[in-house]
């Protein structure tokens, strides 16, 4: 197998969960250390449950106050371009924190790392 294939994919994904360049590079070196002598039929699949698993221990790590959407709307009044593509990703993050686990997974792996629909299951 060539890490170098699936690399990119597992940085993006792990960059996504918790949106720190230096964090998401962590995480994706952690994943492929744990990776290391396994044998596995679909190593994607394996690297990502590794990456997603790690992300989560991150997350109850750190877990971030959260702030309704609503209320920033109301402070921050008009926006500008810049402020209305952060309150446009805080309504993704909060819509994708509101849809079940497994399609948030699917949905995160076809828009942020381009996979097609290939049967994962």
């Amino acid at each position: 197998m060539e890490i170098e294939q699936y690399y990119d994919k597992i940085y993006r994904y792990c960059y996504f969960k918790v949106n720190n360049k230096t964090l998401a590079e962590d995480l994706t070196q952690e994943t492929f250390l744990r990776f290391l002598g396994a044998e596995c039929t679909y190593p994607d699949r394996y690297l990502y449950t590794i990456a997603k698993n790690l992300c989560i221990d991150e997350y109850r790590k750190n877990k971030p106050e959260l702030t309704d959407i609503n209320n920033c709307e109301e402070e921050l009044g008009i926006q500008s371009g810049f402020e209305n593509a952060i309150v446009d990703k805080l309504s993704i993050r909060q819509a994708l924190d509101e849809i079940s686990d497994e399609d948030r997974e699917l949905l995160i792996l076809r828009y942020v790392n381009d996979e097609g629909p290939r049967g994962r299951g």
